[in-house]
């Protein structure tokens, strides 16, 4: 059995390091980080500062998995993956928006402090990783659309399984949070997956409606998908019955817009 728990300041460096060994070999992970057999601690440096930070983003919820003294091959009581969930909606004062997003002043505090820890690790610190190529990646995803169409939704930032805990349900234990809680809201999930992970979510009950691809960027392209609760399938997506799903309300941008899809 794996335990599902929210997740601790202290969960933080375990989390980094179960992020670390699950996209060690990720076709993204090593375009941006060319450098990371020479450099791998670089990297691992970086990926605890994440992952302290995660836990201080108003709307973010993390939540861990544990292997339980049951878990043959596992140490019990070790941290073996994590997913970081975010809460998004159109209107802040809304209700449910205000619970999953309050912040706090000591949060404020320590994301600062953090602040000039990440930028001490990534001007002094970081052989590892090339930043010409993470600001041109993080260009064209910081202007994606999306998913403007959507009024409130659960959005999966991120899911890490260590290799060792692989192939144990745990990843579908943790993906199972987000969509319930979505359920219970009536709102639905939306992520995007690598080529290599769209076969789980297309398991749980994701579609995707739109594939995004990196202009001047030679990798495998990602997955935009989305998961309706039941009862309200068709209320987001739109599906032509030959296969051909779109989300209502959003236009693919043109190469003209200068998205580079």
């Amino acid at each position: 059995m794996v335990l599902i728990r929210p997740a601790t300041p202290a969960d933080a460096p375990s989390m980094a390091d179960v992020q670390f060994a699950a996209f060690r070999h990720d076709e993204l992970n090593n375009w941006l980080c060319p450098q990371l057999d020479k450099h791998p601690y670089d990297l691992s440096r970086a990926m605890k500062i994440r992952a302290k930070t995660a836990l201080l983003i108003p709307g973010n919820v993390v939540m861990v998995a544990v292997a339980e003294a049951t878990d043959s091959g596992l140490v019990p009581g070790e941290l073996i993956g994590f997913a970081t969930w975010n809460r998004r909606s159109k209107d802040p004062s809304d209700a449910v928006q205000v619970k999953w997003t309050r912040d706090r002043l000591a949060w404020k505090f320590e994301r600062w402090a953090l602040g000039w820890e990440k930028w001490y690790q990534e001007t002094v610190m970081d052989y590892a990783t090339d930043w010409d190529r993470v600001r041109r990646f993080y260009a064209h995803v910081m202007v994606l659309t999306i998913y403007d169409s959507l009024e409130a939704y659960w959005h999966l930032n991120v899911i890490a399984v260590h290799p060792a805990a692989q192939r144990r349900n745990v990843g579908t234990r943790l993906l199972d949070w987000g969509m319930e809680t979505a359920r219970d809201e009536g709102v639905p999930v939306t992520l995007e997956a690598a080529p290599t992970a769209k076969k789980l979510y297309w398991k749980a009950g994701f579609k995707t409606f739109e594939v995004l691809n990196v202009e001047g960027v030679e990798l495998q392209p990602a997955h935009a998908m989305l998961w309706e609760p039941e009862g309200k399938q068709g209320e987001w997506l739109q599906d032509d019955g030959e296969g051909i799903v779109t989300l209502k309300g959003y236009v693919r941008p043109t190469k003209s817009d200068g998205d580079g899809s």
